[in-house]
């Protein structure tokens, strides 16, 4: 791991003084409650500051009624009382707290329903709702609205606030020439279009005290003809020379462009510098933040060692590795838990059934008064414990077990560790699995878990080890797919003399594929349908992909992820797509596709096809097992086949009941 010299140097933002240059930006958690600070929200918070990151923000909170998509709302007194509580939480451990205020535009519906609010009438991508053309008294409101929300802030106990003009929000939807069609004084040219901009940033310097801190966060459209890092850079330097704001926080794109601004898993590490890295150079004075989906704390000090910054970003990394500071200080590096950048849990979880923040690699995130790593002690008595299967969950138990005190034992049938990570890992875009699956087989090792790799493990086998308790990690296989699952009453008509091949059998091959063409049908919704299509492109072929749903790989919650997925397959030349379609027949050289309600199939050339439907669970040794151990519980995929998020968070739940 680098020298971290750069990272642990302090550093002030006007009277604040940041132990560190790490900082943990603003982002959505809905752990709010009808716009109220809970105590999940607290909790949330106080467990990065027990880290002692230099900066932590709290959750963007809306500043009118006008806008209300977030857990958090700052337009009446009534949010002081719970500033005050996460304010002391994280001042208690040495921390400080600026909060993120924010109008979320056109790209945020309403409380009561009505239509958005906007520079001009346009439609978000994220709505659908064309937006109203706000009159100059609802602008007088909105910079009113930010004014009293920065003085609640102060009243509340934060140390600053960011005014939110990035990302397409509503000051962005002014300074954007793509969203702001006005031929008023708040349209036109740049100083037209930074009007509202800088009204916003004189209201709320004036409602808060001289030693507030008063920062932006900005960013580019990244788009043609859009809002560009050099106009961004410009309206900075105006804000900083009239003594407007005190740091800039630069960052990439909008909801056009989502994944530039929560890039993805496979984009390259500092992938929003292209835009943050001029915006901020637009300060001559004051300490300039950047984010870029940084990987490591290395990462982060190769920034500083640049002079790219002053302070470096880190949402997601935080997100996974609360002890991201201490780990390191302590130079336990290989125990910091990676980041994906999958975006599964930390973005999908908002828009899940549950609406809140998760994360696929640490089951205590949004439950950290309960769950957090903190509060696992030894079990009052030491059992034995077996684990079957050495996938995520299987392995997630194991460490978990073995951190409370317990004996534990696991096999796994496969030379390697790492189960469906192992095939993952294999593609390119994806990876960054490989890097958690590797985290767990250190952290076992770590903890004297006794691991057994090539050993099918049979009830004999697990009985041998006299245990308390077994886990059932098996796992799931790929199953023989001929029923879509839209439609239970029609059988897909496989020629047997059709070549049907499973993702596995893909991954696993380096053959070149140049000239061959291959159907794949995505019924399942998870990732095997676009890594084995990654895989099949990469090696030359052609592949006709059939999705169930609107865009390959729907269930997966590919937040940010099918964009630039798609961008690469169809920059091949070599893909095609049909979606809202299924799969009725495959044959030695042709399939055919037929789109939902349609009655006529489309027939299409083929060499091969993947009929990729749900995995079915492996869990055979539960019956035999049950009343031989007194304690048997099925995790992951054995359960029931699902995600990693779900295999992960089920393995350590049950190990942390065990005794």
């Amino acid at each position: 791991m680098a020298n971290l010299e750069r990272i642990f140097q302090p550093i002030d933002i006007k009277g604040v003084h940041l132990a560190n240059r790490i900082c943990r930006p603003g982002h959505g958690t809905f752990l709010g409650d009808r716009g109220a600070i809970t105590d999940e929200l607290v909790a949330y918070h106080r467990e990065r500051a027990k880290d002692g990151a230099g900066l932590l923000f709290l959750d963007l909170a809306t500043v009118h009624p006008s806008s209300d998509m977030s857990s958090l709302r700052s337009w009446d007194d009534s949010i002081i009382d719970g500033y005050r509580r996460v304010s002391d939480a994280v001042h208690e451990h040495g921390g400080k707290m600026f909060h993120q205020i924010v109008h979320g535009g056109f790209h945020w519906p309403t409380g009561d329903g009505s239509p958005p609010w906007s520079p001009s009438v346009v439609t978000s991508p994220m709505l659908g709702i064309p937006s109203i053309e706000m009159i100059h008294d609802q602008i007088d409101e909105i910079v009113g609205c930010f004014a009293t929300a920065a003085r609640r802030a102060e009243l509340g106990g934060l140390d600053g606030v960011e005014v939110h003009a990035g990302h397409g929000y509503l000051i962005t939807a002014f300074l954007s020439p793509l969203t702001n069609h006005r031929t008023d004084a708040y349209g036109g040219d740049l100083a037209g279009r930074s009007r509202f901009f800088f009204e916003v940033l004189r209201a709320v310097r004036a409602a808060v005290s001289p030693e507030f801190v008063v920062g932006i966060r900005i960013s580019d459209d990244f788009l043609p003809g859009g809002l560009t890092p050099q106009e961004c850079a410009e309206v900075v330097a105006q804000a900083e020379a009239q003594g407007l704001i005190d740091y800039v926080n630069g960052s990439q794109g909008t909801y056009y462009t989502f994944a530039n601004f929560a890039p993805p898993m496979g984009t390259p590490v500092g992938s929003m510098l292209p835009s943050s890295k001029p915006i901020v150079d637009g300060a001559n004075r004051i300490p300039r933040i950047v984010c870029g989906r940084f990987h490591t704390l290395a990462d982060a000090e190769q920034v500083l060692a640049d002079d790219i910054a002053d302070l470096v970003g880190m949402v997601r990394p935080y997100i996974a590795e609360p002890r991201l500071l201490t780990k390191a200080r302590a130079g336990r590096h290989s125990e910091i838990r990676p980041c994906l950048a999958c975006n599964e849990g930390c973005i999908g979880g908002l828009f899940s059934p549950r609406a809140q923040i998760g994360c696929v690699v640490n089951p205590a995130v949004g439950f950290e008064d309960t769950r957090s790593e903190d509060l696992i002690e030894p079990a009052p008595a030491q059992r034995k414990v077996v684990v079957v299967g050495g996938g995520p969950a299987g392995m997630e138990a194991a460490r978990v077990a073995a951190l409370r005190g317990h004996h534990v034992v696991l096999f796994e049938a496969a030379p390697q560790l790492g189960g469906q990570e192992l095939l993952a890992r294999r593609v390119p875009r994806m990876s960054s699995v490989g890097t958690y699956a590797d985290w767990q087989e250190r952290e076992l090792n770590r903890l004297r878990v006794k691991v057994n790799t090539s050993t099918r493990a049979t009830a004999q086998t697990v009985l041998g080890e006299h245990p308390d308790v077994v886990v059932v990690a098996t796992g799931g296989v790929e199953s023989e797919h001929r029923v879509p699952i839209a439609l239970p009453f029609q059988r897909i008509e496989v020629d047997p003399a059709a070549t049907v091949l499973g993702v596995a059998q893909v991954l696993e091959s380096d053959a070149d594929l140049t000239g061959r063409s291959y159907l794949v049908f995505d019924d399942a919704a998870g990732y095997e349908p676009v890594a084995a299509t990654e895989h099949l492109l990469s090696h030359g072929a052609s592949v006709i992909f059939v999705a169930r749903r609107e865009k390959p790989a729907a269930g997966l919650g590919l937040v940010g992820r099918a964009e630039p997925v798609l961008a690469d397959f169809y920059a091949t030349g070599r893909f095609t797509l049909h979606t809202f379609a299924s799969v009725t027949a495959v044959g030695p050289d042709s399939a055919s596709i037929c789109p939902m309600g349609s009655p006529t199939p489309v027939p299409v050339s083929i060499d091969a096809a993947l009929l990729i439907g749900p995995r079915t669970p492996v869990n055979d040794l539960v019956e035999t097992l049950r009343g031989q151990v007194s304690e048997v519980h099925v995790v992951g995929d054995a359960h029931s086949p699902r995600n990693m998020q779900a295999a992960i968070h089920e393995g350590h739940l049950v190990a942390r009941g065990i005794g």
